[in-house]
């Protein structure tokens, strides 16, 4: 390392590193069901939370948003999301679950997923619920 004289000359350009906060969206339908997608940017609840309060205010969206499967980030309007879309279809881009395994379904996304935060719109209720890293239960959204 006595040769480098500065970072930039040890990291190549290539090796740029995109991170994002990774978050499952959803929503538990009337049976208790869990349906969610990927997203990979801005998941924390001080982007997110916004977002909900603006764009899905009553579960509106939601389905339209699983419909097209994961993306890069939410937005207010559903339909500037930029949908990944490659050789899967919808479908096997959703992680599915239920709520009476909720422990399951929260540790399956962040394995699998890297997922550090969840939003589910909750048909029941007709609340957010939301789940950050570690937990292995659902609380109010505070939208």
């Amino acid at each position: 390392m006595n040769n480098i004289k500065n970072f930039n000359d040890f990291i190549n350009e290539s090796q740029e590193i995109n991170e994002g906060t990774r978050h499952q969206f959803g929503k538990i339908d009337k049976k208790g069901n869990i349906t969610s997608v990927y997203m990979h940017y801005d998941g924390y609840p001080e982007y997110v939370l916004p977002v909900l309060r603006k764009g899905y205010k009553g579960g509106k969206n939601v389905d339209y948003v699983l419909s097209q499967g994961s993306g890069s980030q939410l937005e207010v309007n559903p339909k500037k999301i930029n949908f990944y879309k490659d050789d899967r279809d919808s479908q096997s881009t959703q992680s599915t679950g239920n709520v009476a395994t909720i422990a399951n379904y929260l540790s399956d996304v962040e394995d699998d997923g890297g997922a550090e935060y969840v939003y589910l719109w909750d048909e029941r209720s007709k609340q957010w619920m939301m789940a950050s890293y570690g937990e292995r239960d659902l609380k109010v959204a505070e939208v």
